[in-house]
């Protein structure tokens, strides 16, 4: 049979046609596949996103919630203020409104049941508002007191608690929308696979368009992928992303020296408590373009690990080129920073370890990282430090101080304490002393309270220190109090950070109501390094101490990093100049102006001024001269126990400073 034009045209193109329907099939098909898979992306980061909205609302309503209790408890409203008292209570209400909405769309879910993360949650939140509800109708019935401690004791700790509660929330739906992300992922591979598959079968020109539009979808994908390795507030890596870089580092080119950096801005948490999250989180992004402005040119990787930390991956590098970038990068970064019209200066603690010559392991270069920073931070901040054997041999003896330390305090076995006078030379009178920690170890002999201090407070130990001190103190206030013979105020040294200082100071207002002492007998000295570990809580706290009777002091004035605006917040009643100015006091023309200006700056404020570590007759003549009469040490008395305390003699300072020889220890 014979074909004519006209069907041999038909047989022709008949191929091609079905070519052409088959590809257009595929590609129909392609096509509404990929944007199903869109589309269950689109809803998976809009769910994410939304969870995250939803999280951070009720996390910043709480926050709110406790920041409008805290004025209603702490502004010295009375029962008439009731316009200003509803005002706050009428905020807190209105938090509660958006709470209630807020936690509803967190938990809702038609599919599966609650989770039990936020039916505590629920519970929490509730047993918060309870408290809340107390507080405030304290506050109504002018129980302002009662209201307060309430609200520093019960309710503090509840919203502690109800917070990290909520983070734990945030933290499960994100594993959530993790593992939902990943399904969408591995469908999304096995369209690639199947996709493709058949459309090599069927004509290049099919898998082309496949291949295209795959692509586009593998491309929204690997955003998604980027976005959960990224930290949302600077827009460098995350921890996660950042160990896996570790990782892939020492797997890929185990061979290859790298340096691991671990980077902490000082006091950063006073900045925070001072001016507020907004500028904070403003001063962290800065922070990190003037870090990331420094590696150009340098095989890195950057991330914020979490809080004011940064951590840096700088690869193919040795120890000499590490210590020249590290000193540059210190620098760099040590500077002031400029957001919401403020000047802040910023300085860090640097700390680096170096692969294989440090550690092998992902793990250990970070712990060694970190103790090698913490070594910055011991040896004055704002600066950087490598990880040494050195510093390892450092961190044992220290531990084993510190274990040594513990088990004292426990056994109340071989630490006591001593008292040192103060003397106020216009009326030759003591009225005042301080406490201090002596520590008799049976392995180590006498140790110095600047060793075992600074040991304490790195581990977090001088909570146990404060409270010891604390106790003794009050136990022999008590003893003096029954005997009747003998009256003297005892100053207590209390350090730590914000948690543990509040804490022993809420021990210490504990311990005298529980003894029936007075207030009078006591004082608190602050020293400058600990100022920036006072938040507004523990300045109201204060506040009341001192109302009560209770002595304020800064410590060692003069060292540290105060400023006028903790002199001014404080309830000070009293400065002490450190030492160090007043030994080279008539020698050093410098030291002479740095302790007449804080004379003249603690008189100014109304306050008294003692010199600390004063040894010879001159130095006492010297500081009377300039209108600073009360004095502390060994000229006058060194520490002593506190028999000898209650039988102290005055002696006549100038026979007493040409007649021995008294050095400080």
């Amino acid at each position: 049979m014979l074909i004519d034009k006209k069907h041999n045209r038909f047989f022709r193109f008949t191929p091609i046609s079905i070519m052409l329907v088959l590809l257009i099939f595929m590609l129909s098909f392609s096509l509404f596949g990929m944007l199903g898979i869109n589309s269950m992306m689109k809803t998976a980061l809009k769910k994410h996103e939304q969870s995250n909205i939803i999280h951070s609302q009720i996390y910043a309503g709480l926050i709110n919630r406790y920041q409008s209790l805290f004025k209603l408890v702490n502004g010295n409203t009375s029962t008439t203020d009731t316009g200003k008292i509803q005002a706050l209570i009428n905020e807190i209400y209105q938090e509660r409104k958006k709470l209630i909405k807020n936690q509803s769309l967190c938990i809702h879910n038609k599919n599966k049941p609650i989770n039990p993360i936020f039916v505590k949650q629920a519970a929490m939140l509730s047993a918060y508002k309870k408290l809340e509800d107390q507080v405030i109708e304290l506050v109504k019935q002018g129980e302002n007191y009662k209201a307060f401690l309430l609200f520093s004791n019960e309710l503090l700790k509840q919203k502690e608690n109800t917070l990290k509660q909520i983070l734990r929330g945030n933290k499960y739906i994100q594993t959530q929308s993790a593992d939902e992300i990943q399904k969408i992922n591995d469908q999304t591979i096995y369209s690639i696979a199947f996709y493709g598959f058949i459309n090599m079968i069927l004509i290049a020109l099919g898998l082309y368009f496949s291949v295209h539009i795959l692509r586009q979808y593998i491309s929204k994908n690997k955003e998604l992928t980027d976005s959960s390795r990224l930290d949302l507030l600077t827009n460098l890596s995350n921890r996660l992303h950042f160990l896996e870089e570790i990782n892939r580092q020492i797997l890929e080119k185990p061979n290859s020296s790298f340096a691991v950096a671990f980077i902490d801005i000082d006091y950063f948490k006073s900045i925070n408590d001072i001016y507020g999250h907004t500028l904070a989180d403003s001063l962290l992004v800065q922070f990190g373009k003037v870090l990331s402005s420094q590696l150009k040119g340098v095989n890195h990787c950057i991330a914020r690990f979490g809080g004011d930390e940064f951590v840096l991956l700088i690869r193919d590098i040795n120890r000499k080129k590490t210590d020249a970038l590290m000193k540059k990068i210190s620098t760099a970064v040590n500077t002031n920073y400029y957001s919401h019209g403020q000047k802040i200066g910023l300085t860090s603690s640097i700390g680096v370890a170096m692969y294989p010559d440090d550690a092998t392991t992902t793990k250990m270069l970070l712990h060694k990282s970190d103790l090698a920073m913490y070594q910055a931070k011991k040896t004055g901040r704002a600066c950087y430090r490598l990880f040494s054997n050195k510093l390892v041999n450092t961190v044992l003896v220290e531990n084993e101080i510190s274990q040594r330390l513990q088990t004292s305090l426990s056994n109340k076995k071989n630490i006591y304490l001593l008292y040192q006078p103060l003397l106020n030379t216009e009326t030759y009178s003591v009225s005042d002393c301080e406490a201090l920690l002596r520590w008799n170890d049976p392995k180590h002999g006498e140790v110095s309270p600047e060793t075992f201090i600074q040991i304490a407070e790195k581990t977090n130990l001088i909570r146990s220190v404060n409270y010891f001190v604390i106790d003794e103190v009050c136990k022999q206030q008590r003893k003096w109090a029954k005997d009747g013979n003998y009256r003297i105020r005892v100053n207590i040294n209390l350090a730590g950070n914000q948690q543990i200082f509040t804490a022993s100071l809420k021990r210490l207002i504990e311990k005298i109501q529980k003894y029936d002492l007075s207030p009078f007998l006591f004082g608190i000295e602050i020293t400058e390094g600990s100022l920036f570990e006072i938040n507004d809580l523990t300045i109201n706290q204060l506040r009341i101490a001192n109302r009560m009777g209770i002595k304020i002091s800064i410590d060692d004035f003069g060292t540290g990093y105060s400023s006028l605006l903790y002199l001014a917040k404080l309830p000070l009643t009293t400065l002490k100049i450190d030492k160090a100015f007043i030994s080279n006091l008539c020698d050093r023309e410098k030291d002479n102006t740095i302790v007449l200006s804080i004379i003249k700056l603690g008189q100014s404020l109304g306050l008294d001024i003692v010199a600390e570590g004063v040894e010879t007759y001159n130095q006492c003549e010297y500081l009377k001269l300039h209108s600073c009469n009360i004095i502390q040490g060994y000229l006058f008395s060194k520490p002593i126990s506190a028999e000898e305390l209650e039988h102290l003699e005055i002696p006549d300072l100038k026979t007493k400073s040409q007649a021995q020889n008294y050095r400080i220890a």
